[in-house]
């Protein structure tokens, strides 16, 4: 079968993936479904609920919470034996995984969406293990996902999307929340169109695909009722928040890309880079994306001219962490090498120094940290892998 590979603010986006030659999103190859390494008896679903929803219309999204069935279990137990790394410190956290796609930590457990497994793209889930500790079979928080595709961190609790039936574009896509310590799951917003690239602090940011005229919205966790921030022109992909600013690449059909900025409470933007795409990441003062193949950086206020080099690529990266001091990256050709990276932010042109390269890494997509770790998905080994700063 095929794995529809599709963006988010950590991992694959779309301006990546043009770079790549592609349109929104490119079929990858992937192995015959791989036996579920998980002790767990699993969570419930949300199914109803998360097919469509019934809230309250806005302008362009309905909100409304609803609590569903799903549920969380512990794995399967089992042994006290150190997890399995190489000795390079690459640690294998679970291995099995039909489709794995994004994934996060907060620091203490790593959660991370295992992609559908059927044509209706319906039994997708959300699994999680802790970072350090014993070998056990990882559990899973929730399962019936409709095409379930990006996840971020908001304390305990873990949010993701589900994109829904036929690409995202029938308005039965969602945003959703559960918690290991919290059985069941939270629908937080109903009827979208595509979500898919979010932020969290205090609320919850997203962009909206749409059918052609993409958003930007905005939300609290627990009491959502989406306000529009932004609406076109162009089209909102991946999605970064700095302080007060939200920063995203926007898609403008046949003019290209663009990076793009405004205040998160009077969204008003400017343009921070006339060309450029994801995948993007965003500190206290600066924002990290690609131009030309290569990882640049640009004030948030914008540049006054050509971006700074920040690292020479011989293939564009599909996925892009940053920290106080470091730029984390992934990339990878079809068919060809793939590695994860990093490079000191100030830049490194094409000194950059692997984290991980060979047989761990052939098809990263998606790629997160926390203080001490990065993590990243593959789609072809089925595993999601760590390895320390």
């Amino acid at each position: 079968m095929s794995l529809r590979v599709r963006g988010s603010g950590t991992a694959v986006l779309f301006g990546a993936l043009a770079s790549l030659g592609c349109d929104g999103f490119t079929e990858v190859v992937d192995p015959a479904p791989r036996p579920l390494a998980d002790g767990s008896g699993g969570g419930g679903s949300d199914a109803t609920t998360n097919a469509s929803g019934v809230g309250p219309e806005t302008a362009t999204s309905s909100g409304g919470i609803s609590t569903g069935a799903g549920g969380t279990s512990t794995g399967a137990g089992g042994g006290s034996a150190p997890l399995p790394c190489d000795p390079n410190g690459i640690c294998v956290l679970a291995a099995g995984q039909h489709a794995p796609r994004d994934v996060a930590s907060d620091g203490t457990r790593v959660f991370w969406i295992d992609g559908p497994t059927n044509a209706a793209f319906d039994d997708g889930a959300v699994r999680w293990r802790d970072v350090d500790g014993p070998v056990f079979q990882p559990a899973t928080l929730v399962e019936g996902q409709l095409d379930p595709i990006v996840l971020t961190m908001s304390g305990t609790r873990v949010v993701w999307s589900n994109l829904g039936k036929n690409d995202g574009f029938t308005g039965d896509g969602n945003i959703a929340w559960g918690s290991v310590d919290q059985p069941g799951m939270t629908t937080i917003v109903r009827d979208q169109v595509s979500a898919y690239s979010m932020v969290v602090d205090d609320q919850i940011y997203w962009t909206e695909l749409g059918n052609g005229d993409g958003s930007i919205s905005r939300c609290e966790l627990d009491a959502c009722v989406p306000e529009v921030l932004y609406t076109g022109p162009g089209m909102p992909m991946a999605l970064a928040k700095s302080g007060g600013t939200l920063v995203w690449a926007s898609f403008n059909g046949q003019q290209g890309s663009s990076i793009r900025a405004c205040d998160a409470d009077a969204c008003v933007p400017w343009t921070v880079s006339p060309s450029g795409t994801g995948p993007i990441a965003a500190d206290g003062t600066d924002v990290y994306f690609v131009d030309g193949g290569d990882i640049v950086r640009c004030s948030l206020t914008g540049c006054a001219g050509p971006a700074p080099r920040v690292a020479i690529m011989i293939a564009p990266p599909v996925a892009m962490v940053v920290d106080a001091t470091t730029v984390y990256f992934a990339d990878f050709t079809m068919g060809g090498p793939a590695s994860i990276k990093r490079c000191q932010k100030s830049g490194c042109d094409a000194s950059w120094q692997f984290v991980a390269v060979g047989p761990d890494v052939q098809a990263p997509y998606y790629l997160s940290q926390d203080a001490d770790h990065v993590f990243w998905t593959d789609a072809t080994l089925g595993t999601v892998t760590m390895a320390r700063k």
